[in-house]
């Protein structure tokens, strides 16, 4: 696993339970990534990507805790 030099990654509290990250490739936003807790045992993601080549996309990804 690597990442290239010029890439950076910023983290932003927007509420209590919810957390953005932006990673850039020098100035060019490449992937915004919102990581929300929806309640004690479900997470949810949603990251708006901007690849170097190809179309923009989203993927939303939900985590839910087994229970003990």
């Amino acid at each position: 696993i690597g990442v290239p030099a010029d890439y950076s990654c910023s983290i932003a509290i927007l509420a209590p339970k919810h957390v953005r990250f932006t990673l850039k490739q020098g100035v060019t936003i490449r992937r915004v990534g919102d990581i929300e807790l929806i309640d004690a045992n479900t997470t949810r993601t949603v990251h708006r990507v901007t690849p170097e080549s190809g179309s923009p996309y989203t993927e939303t990804t939900i985590w839910v805790r087994d229970a003990d």
